[in-house]
């Protein structure tokens, strides 16, 4: 299991063009399209993740096998996967972040 954390889901502040447009000029690669997407374990700690958004996240929904929040040794594809939820990335956005 992999677990975030910050005390937020995603960006510090979100891009307004986020919900109007389905962009994000912060990190242009953020899941606008798929916030519909997020559980209330997403945006709890603890909760195990499984969609990480942000600058240098992976910025979609990992795939775990049975639904869980955690893998087992059934996962399919297992180091994709690991990679996928590890992948946390930083609540600032890029442009914030030094080189």
């Amino acid at each position: 299991m992999v677990i975030d954390g910050d005390h937020t889901w995603g960006l510090v502040t979100r891009d307004p063009k986020c919900d109007q447009n389905g962009t994000c000029d912060e990190v242009p690669d953020y899941p606008c399209d798929l916030l519909d997407q997020l559980t209330t374990c997403d945006r709890t700690i603890g909760a195990g993740n499984v969609f990480a958004a942000g600058a240098y996240a992976s910025n979609t929904p990992c795939k775990i096998a049975g639904g869980r929040r955690y893998l087992t040794k059934e996962q399919p594809n297992l180091a994709e996967t690991f990679a996928c939820v590890a992948k946390l990335g930083s609540a600032v956005p890029t442009s914030w972040a030094k080189p």
